[in-house]
């Protein structure tokens, strides 16, 4: 049987029982499916929201906001003889601009019109009463929507129209109301379930050695994970000189579509890479800065002299080279100076750490950030089984070893941190995280922040930022947060 028949024929049966669904004060009208948006789904939606409601523009899809103001989403299903779709917020009816392929729709005032006349089938697809070969149908291609602040959830739209039915893109012509209590279970499914249950499964037979074999399986096993943003989002500046030496390089990541159109200067995120003192680039790390610009803040990520070429402290001061070039430019690029915050990951948590803790290996006029967070780190060399990278890196001579790392030696503690450790990091890392919180804590009365990434190990705590994985991004997202209102 030929595709339009097939359809004709499931969208001529009874609708779905909507009444008892779609509720007096309306419900969410979305695809059947997630798509690509994660447990949330697309819903038919009117432009802008609040105050900036446009219901004189066409419709289109907008991830399913299920909490605070949704009314620009609540449709109703009036009754089977009419077939009217209401918006009770606007009392209007779902219109489509005439029943041919490629239409827009819209809301408009109700009335006895054919153009207002809906069916629903079994199978999801809503059409036209006069034209059931013709769908509802979203949009192959996504976009970012604006949301109100940085700090809310990556949302995405996607253009609704009335297409030829067809199987072949069922995924994007089959819709539904939201089910009663679907919300608070896909909410509590993204926190619980952040991490899948077969990347756990696959990180916890990686096991807690380090070594490039491992990092490589890591890779592969969240490769698949959909990303929260576009790759065409991001502009980069890159190759930026932020000190003489030829590592002393940073990139600068904006998003097109977020950029506020008021002049307000956003938040900065510095990310520097780890690899050990002896490797890594800021190449390999996009992730990071791309994920903190599609949120709307600046990215920027650094790379740095390595060892053995770069030894102590060469990663401190290249750190606050860099952070006193962001807070001197950074406007630039749309970016507030006194919002600087600076993650490190594994080595270069050392480098960071030692920026913050350790004023006196600095120059005395560098720029102080507002907040730094430690993904996956020690706070001091071991001495006792040192690395290939500490020795090259701290030096041969392991008594001095002491007088160089953070712990011991913390000479300044009230700048905000966040410390993280992985639930499948080495020992190491939670042995110098435990006495990093004692030091902190019992010594210089400062308790910071602290976070078990339930779920990963050393390498895929960084490679996560910006999928749907958000166990690591939501801590870093809501440090900022909590950090940023407290000084405001």
């Amino acid at each position: 049987m030929p595709t339009r028949s097939i359809f004709a024929v499931l969208a001529s049966l009874a609708p779905l029982a909507l009444p008892s669904v779609a509720g007096a004060q309306g419900q969410l009208l979305r695809s059947a499916q997630a798509i690509d948006d994660d447990f949330r789904g697309y819903c038919l939606d009117v432009a802008g929201t609040g105050e900036n409601t446009r219901i004189d523009v066409a419709l289109r899809t907008h991830s399913c906001k299920y909490r605070g103001d949704n009314r620009d989403q609540l449709f109703q299903w009036v009754d089977d003889f009419m077939g009217h779709v209401t918006m009770p917020e606007y009392d209007r009816c779902l219109e489509a601009a005439d029943h041919e392929a490629g239409v827009e729709l819209f809301v408009e005032p109700c009335g006895d019109t054919d153009l207002q006349a809906w069916t629903l089938s079994p199978t999801g697809q809503l059409s036209p009463k006069a034209r059931p070969d013709l769908c509802v149908t979203i949009a192959a291609e996504r976009s970012p929507a604006g949301t109100p602040s940085w700090i809310s959830p990556v949302y995405h739209r996607r253009d609704v129209s009335l297409q030829v039915c067809d199987y072949a893109i069922a995924e994007r012509q089959s819709l539904r109301w939201a089910l009663e209590g679907e919300v608070p279970a896909s909410l509590e499914s993204t926190r619980r379930l952040a991490v899948r249950p077969d990347i756990v499964a696959g990180i916890r037979r990686i096991g807690n050695d380090m070594d490039p074999a491992n990092m490589g399986k890591t890779q592969e096993l969240l490769a698949e994970l959909p990303r929260v943003y576009e790759e065409r989002e991001i502009e980069m500046v890159t190759d930026i000189a932020y000190g003489p030496h030829e590592k002393h390089r940073l990139d600068i990541h904006t998003d097109n579509f977020r950029r506020p159109d008021n002049g307000e200067l956003m938040p900065v995120v510095i990310f520097v890479h780890g690899g050990g003192f002896l490797f890594g680039a800021k190449e390999n790390e996009r992730n990071v800065p791309n994920y903190f610009a599609s949120l709307g803040l600046v990215g920027v990520n650094m790379t740095y002299r390595l060892a053995p070429e770069g030894t102590f402290p060469a990663g401190a001061l290249d750190v606050a080279a860099a952070v006193n070039w962001v807070f001197e430019n950074i406007e630039d690029y749309g970016g507030d100076p006194n919002q600087i915050f600076v993650i490190g990951k594994s080595a270069g948590v050392e480098h960071v750490a030692a920026y913050v803790f350790r004023p006196d290996l600095l120059p005395t006029d560098i720029a102080r950030v507002a907040g730094a967070v430690f993904l996956s780190g020690t706070f001091a060399p071991n001495a006792d089984s040192p690395t290939r990278g500490e020795l090259a890196y701290y030096g041969e001579d392991t008594s001095n070893w002491a007088q160089m790392g953070t712990l011991g030696n913390i000479e300044r503690a009230d700048i905000p941190v966040l410390i993280t450790v992985s639930e499948f990091d080495p020992p190491v890392y939670q042995q110098s995280l435990a006495r990093l919180i004692h030091e902190l804590t019992i010594e210089h009365g400062r308790m910071p922040r602290v976070a078990q990434l339930l779920g990963h190990n050393h390498y895929s705590s960084n490679v996560s930022i910006g999928t749907t994985d958000d166990t690591v991004s939501s801590e870093i997202v809501e440090f900022i947060r909590a950090t940023i209102e407290r000084h405001d």
